[in-house]
């Protein structure tokens, strides 16, 4: 198992996918950094940014109705650490003129640093041992 310590330079966001609260974008406060996020941004870099080969990728990372051989935990973060922010946005169009009707509200996570671990599939784990 390798654990990996995230540092932040800003907020982020994970939202919950509904409006809820008054705001368009909350942040799931249940789980502020799930595991799929983390995979999917990990899964990005090694693809994009590091040139993996494809098969590698769909290997360690999985495919459509297969599992990876390496599996990701949640983030989790110091406790009292986290606290959160909110922000507006609107939408201007190509003559720098708000348009109408469109003002979104969202949930930011400001915190300094949060941990998560990777490790091989425990399927694979069980099979070798």
């Amino acid at each position: 198992m390798i654990t990996f310590t995230v540092t932040f330079h800003g907020p982020f966001h994970v939202g919950t996918g509904s409006a809820e609260g008054g705001l368009d974008r909350p942040v799931d406060r249940s789980n502020l950094l799930p595991a799929s996020s983390l995979k999917g941004l990990m899964r990005a870099e090694a693809a994009e940014v590091l040139g993996v080969r494809p098969d590698l990728v769909s290997a360690i990372f999985g495919r459509e109705g297969r599992a990876g051989s390496w599996w990701w935990g949640d983030a989790r973060f110091p406790p009292n650490t986290v606290t959160f922010g909110q922000s507006a946005r609107i939408r201007v169009d190509g003559d720098g003129v708000v348009e109408a009707g469109f003002l979104a509200l969202s949930e930011h996570t400001w915190v300094d640093r949060a941990t998560f671990e990777v490790g091989p599939s425990r399927a694979l784990s069980a099979v070798e041992t």
